[in-house]
């Protein structure tokens, strides 16, 4: 009997790293996770991905002027436009 091996998908798709967006409304970020710090990003800030989000739904690491904060990917899809 044959034995059947599984081909294996290798799924593709562009880096966030290093993209830029601009908010088009005020959202929420996390500042310090261990503490639970949150902050109110204004609209028309504009963040800056610096790490892989480790998930579809997963906050991803930004820096918005100077800070590191963590956004969720929804908030990014939604409520931001990219820039460049």
């Amino acid at each position: 009997m044959a034995r059947h091996v599984p081909t294996l998908i290798r799924y593709t798709r562009n880096s966030m790293t290093g993209e830029r967006y601009r908010l088009k409304t005020p959202t929420l970020a996390i500042m310090n996770q261990s503490e639970r710090l949150t902050l109110m990003v204004p609209g028309g800030a504009i963040v800056q991905v610096t790490a892989e989000p480790l998930g579809e739904d997963r906050p991803v690491q930004v820096d918005w002027e100077g800070k590191a904060l963590l956004m969720f990917m929804s908030d990014i899809r939604e409520r931001c436009e990219p820039l460049d």
